[in-house]
């Protein structure tokens, strides 16, 4: 059985290209085995190059590739026009000492700013997204920031896209930008960063808001039944509580504890979010 899994470049966990590779290489080896010795038949996992947010998408929606750890908007986007692509697993993370299948986009700025909530935000302030594909880095923010009455790209003195999660909270930091929105994790990624070690005692959040976590996606066409499909996932589950397992996944994601089962529905919230916002996959993928 042959498949392939394709994955994007996470700018987020302050990892090399290099290093996220060689962890999805393991990673495949080891799910390779798994998934052989449970289906009694020899699969070989093709690792294709490192792809673009944009094309890991398309390659999904379009039957280019079989297995994809993506991000949620991709996954969604990819799901809007291929009901085949389903989510195989959910990455389980460590938030705030609390182990859970979801984690949280936030809205945050420097404490001098003086802002402690939306309703205190004005149109004198300035906006930092990071990537407008990015389901904490711009998706749900702006959608939360929509809900409160607030146009996320007309309703501030500057609205600017810095590229990544770093790279808005240090934007941020620097006052550049006032505003910044970015994951769970954002504020303290950036404490330790050589020259920002203070960085929790300069920024705050403002809002927080839950998103579903990470999936692990794949194309049902690509396996001969459902029974291989229910192996797989168990797959995933089984060797996801082995600490190198574990290990891989936090080079890629970061604060990963293991893979749980999900389905679809518990991603229609960011479907909502793209239809509040009136954004085609155009719009998201540029």
């Amino acid at each position: 059985m042959e498949l392939t899994l394709s994955y994007y470049p996470d700018i987020t966990q302050y990892k090399s290209l290099d290093e996220i590779r060689n962890a999805i290489v393991d990673f495949a080896r080891i799910l390779e085995e798994d998934f052989s010795n449970r289906i009694g038949d020899e699969v070989n996992i093709n690792i294709l190059p490192v792809m673009s947010v944009k094309d890991q998408t398309h390659a999904m929606s379009n039957n280019e590739t079989s297995i994809g750890l993506m991000k949620p908007v991709s996954y969604v986007l990819s799901r809007m026009k291929n009901n085949k692509i389903q989510p195989a697993a959910v990455a389980w993370r460590l938030i705030h000492g609390v182990e859970r299948e979801s984690y949280f986009a936030q809205l945050y700025s420097r404490k001098t700013l003086g802002v402690n909530s939306l309703s205190e935000i004005r149109s004198t302030h300035r906006l930092g997204f990071g990537d407008s594909f990015s389901t904490s880095n711009f998706l749900i923010p702006a959608s939360e920031l929509l809900k409160n009455g607030i146009n996320p790209l007309t309703g501030f003195r500057k609205v600017e896209y810095f590229g990544g999660h770093d790279q808005v909270a240090k934007a941020v930091y620097l006052g550049e930008t006032d505003i910044g929105a970015g994951h769970d994790g954002v504020i303290y990624l950036l404490s330790l960063v050589p020259g920002f070690e203070d960085a929790q005692q300069v920024l705050k959040p403002i809002k927080t808001i839950d998103i579903h976590s990470d999936p692990i996606a794949i194309n049902t066409d690509h396996f001969d039944n459902d029974e291989q499909v229910q192996k797989f996932c168990e797959s995933l589950f089984e060797i996801s509580n082995r600490e190198v397992v574990r290990q891989q996944l936090q080079e890629f994601w970061g604060n990963v504890t293991k893979l749980g089962p999900t389905q679809y529905s518990n991603y229609s919230a960011i479907e909502s979010a793209i239809e509040h916002l009136r954004l085609s996959e155009k719009d998201i993928l540029n």
